[in-house]
């Protein structure tokens, strides 16, 4: 019988089948942070592009442009010269091109490998016109090799068969500083694609780690042991007077758990247990409201009897709820003193108290564990604190379970009770 019991209620949560509906509930609530993770994105990646193109860079390059006109010799047919880019890139590196421009440029600091590095030539499109660029971080030196690599093709002209003149169509008299292209808009939105993705596989992420408890069901699947219901999450500032425990309406008509529901499974569920013991599963405990709603419960139930006893459909030694020696009684958090567990084992039964959306799914298996452990028989768990707004959106506007109709809820909320429970789902 003990087995049972451990297996009856060991931890369920890697068999725990995907809840789709609960992960997209999920997602829309954070889908502000894929929004804030879009905007940094773009941000970030439209900043930092700016910066290294813009703003941080080292040096300035400027390039000076001349264009050469070749003249071919009257037997040279034009359509059988091949001739292309990298023929007149190799023609500007050769040891004679920079020999002749070494003696125009007759500067002692400028060494071959440099004018290799900075100096460049092809066509455009036409093999009678050839474009000498010259790129450094000086733009007066850029103009200076220029021209005198002008002179240098000149003079390598002259040593060609093929070619009866070099002369400039368009002097190296200028340098103009090279921008990049800006893509700054293109970095954005490319920043802001990727922080979007970011996010929404965060929020994923957080939800597959997320151990918390949101819907009845999960409990239920989890730990196998039954909800009597849920209560609203309580706002500061809404105890508006002595003795009253209250809480605004926050999703009027969807009350899955009315208080007639909780009122039944906690008849069914403590059936035949009198000493009953209430304990949190918090690290501090916060189960005043809930426990309230518990004792709310039990009056109910002694009233019914009082009213089954005076209209004779029930005999005085029938009596349970009202009987001297029930008893239910709150105790500490099992996870902030677990010497309470000694007080449980003692009792005939057990309701949990369970923080929602608290990522306390290991604390609840310690709880329960230690529970099992010691012999606790676990009636059954009142979640509390929960989301008003997700629990709207997962249940829909459905009427209360077990109510009869929103005047008689109405109706039911306008009793003056010691407990304003309204809020109990």
């Amino acid at each position: 019988m003990e087995e049972k019991k451990r297996s009856f209620f060991s931890c369920k949560y890697e068999d725990e089948p995907a809840d789709l509906k609960l992960l997209l509930i999920y997602f829309i609530k954070r889908i502000r942070f894929v929004a804030y993770f879009t905007i940094i994105g773009a941000l970030v990646f439209a900043l930092a592009y700016y910066l290294k193109n813009f703003v941080l860079v080292d040096e300035h390059q400027y390039v000076a442009t001349s264009e050469l006109y070749l003249i071919y010799a009257e037997d040279v047919r034009l359509e059988n010269v091949y001739i292309n880019d990298y023929t007149w890139q190799n023609l500007v590196h050769t040891d004679k091109a920079i020999d002749y421009a070494m003696e125009y440029i007759g500067d002692a600091s400028v060494t071959e490998e440099y004018l290799k590095k900075v100096v460049s030539a092809g066509l455009e499109s036409d093999v009678r016109f050839v474009t000498l660029k010259v790129t450094t971080d000086d733009p007066e030196l850029s103009i200076q090799i220029a021209q005198a690599y002008q002179l240098a093709i000149k003079s390598l002209g002259e040593e060609m068969v093929d070619i009866d003149t070099i002369s400039v169509f368009t002097e190296a008299d200028s340098a103009e500083e090279i921008v990049s292209d800006d893509r700054t808009l293109r970095m954005a939105v490319t920043g802001a694609v990727i922080g979007a993705l970011l996010a929404m596989f965060g929020i994923i992420l957080q939800y597959v780690f997320d151990d918390s408890i949101y819907v009845a069901k999960q409990f239920e699947q989890r730990f196998g042991i039954p909800v009597l219901g849920i209560c609203l999450r309580m706002k500061k500032g809404e105890i508006i007077a002595e003795n009253m425990v209250g809480q605004k309406n926050a999703v009027a008509k969807s009350r899955l758990w009315g208080r007639q529901a909780i009122k039944l499974n906690y008849k069914s569920l403590t059936k035949n247990c009198k000493k009953i013991v209430v304990a949190d599963t918090a690290i501090r405990s916060k189960s005043e409201f809930p426990f309230q709603i518990l004792k709310d419960a039990k009056q109910k139930l002694e009233q019914d009897e009082l009213l089954a006893i005076a209209m004779g459909n029930m005999r005085d030694a029938d009596a349970f709820f009202t009987s001297p020696d029930y008893e239910i009684m709150r105790v500490e958090s099992i996870n902030d003193d677990v010497d309470v567990v000694e007080e449980c084992a003692k009792a005939e039964g057990v309701i949990l108290m369970v923080q929602m959306g608290a990522h306390n799914g290991k604390l609840l298996e310690r709880a329960i564990d230690v529970l099992v452990k010691q012999g606790c028989n676990i009636l059954g768990a009142l979640l509390y604190d929960g989301d008003p707004s997700l629990l709207k959106m997962y249940y829909y506007d459905a009427l209360p379970f077990g109510a009869k109709g929103d005047k008689q809820d109405e109706d039911e909320d306008t009793d003056t009770d010691e407990f304003k429970l309204d809020d109990i789902w």
